[in-house]
């Protein structure tokens, strides 16, 4: 209880933006804000993908790489994020798929469709929703109900303001298409699925795995090396030291895959980019010398900017691929 409590505690400071107790709490070095979806193609580099009854380990985030594969048919997913907020978001959503059609699905939770019916995240359909939490769970949500409105919670310092817009999530999420929705949902209220959650970095998460894994999902983690790998007052490596890093880390997960099992180890918003300053895995001649193409693959497929501005000389999106063999 100590623990939810502490958790509800930072939220809430979080949400009101009280620095002062924030710094007391240490929130705003423990605790990072909620992404509300995603920002990738998720159904364009998982499209041909045989996950059906396939044990996953995968970054948890805004919950839609759990929900795409629960789409696609695996059902026992390990999944880590370094937020704890994380689980509490993603359970919400799950429960939300099983107590709400779509067009409320939608109004609850995209903050860029405009056509509502609802504010944001309104209580309204949150008592549709909570007698499917567990009580953990909504035990945390009820806190913030008690103490503030859906549209306060949603647009604080507790969530992301990254978001695509509504017609881009229909597309790149293949749960948000209205057939797949209901599909999901029917597979959800089953309850033939387990999920379990790490709270922990990446770099650490070697030290908490039992077992083995037909595929690792590592979304866009690979853009955030400088936090990952940086102390406190260290000052900024080069780019060969944090991919250095990032290949050890790599490496060190390779014993929880399968036989013929895939680690998708990076995601690319521009398959072309060859240097940034900011991304050290976007530096193309350094990376294929950590990640050479004879161990590892560029998987291209629509990118986010098509999709979002309907350019058709955009360049794709891309992923990093390892394949054990």
């Amino acid at each position: 209880m100590k623990n939810m409590e502490e958790k509800i505690e930072k939220a809430m400071v979080l949400i009101t933006e009280d620095e002062a107790l924030g710094s007391r709490l240490k929130t705003y070095k423990r605790f990072n804000n909620i992404y509300p979806f995603t920002t990738e193609n998720i159904k364009g580099y998982l499209k041909d993908c045989q996950v059906k009854n396939e044990r996953i380990l995968t970054v948890g985030a805004s919950g839609d790489h759990i929900l795409n594969l629960l789409l696609l048919g695996a059902n026992n997913i390990d999944y880590f994020d370094v937020n704890p907020f994380t689980e509490m978001y993603i359970e919400l959503k799950l429960a939300a798929l099983k107590a709400l059609d779509y067009d409320e699905f939608i109004d609850y939770f995209s903050s860029s469709d405009w056509a509502r019916r609802y504010p944001y995240m309104h209580f309204k359909q949150y008592q549709k929703i909570s007698p499917f939490l567990m009580e953990k769970n909504r035990l945390f949500w009820d806190s913030l109900y008690l103490e503030f409105s859906g549209e306060e919670i949603r647009f604080s310092k507790l969530f992301n303001k990254d978001e695509p817009p509504s017609r881009v999530l229909k597309e790149i999420n293949g749960y948000l298409e209205k057939e797949n929705y209901y599909k999901l949902k029917a597979i959800l209220l089953k309850n033939q699925y387990q999920l379990h959650f790490y709270e922990r970095n990446l770099k650490d998460l070697k030290y908490h795995l039992h077992k083995t894994y037909k595929m690792i999902l590592l979304s866009n983690i690979a853009k955030y090396l400088h936090f990952m790998y940086n102390t406190k007052n260290q000052k900024l490596k080069d780019d060969d030291y944090y991919l250095r890093k990032f290949k050890q880390t790599i490496e060190e997960l390779f014993p929880y895959l399968e036989e013929s099992g895939t680690l998708f180890l990076a995601y690319f918003y521009d398959s072309k980019i060859n240097k940034s300053v900011m991304y050290p895995i976007y530096n193309m001649e350094l990376r294929n010398r950590y990640f050479p193409e004879s161990t590892y693959q560029i998987k291209e497929f629509e990118g986010i900017n098509q999709i979002k501005y309907g350019y058709q000389d955009e360049e794709n999106d891309a992923v990093l691929i390892y394949k054990k063999i």
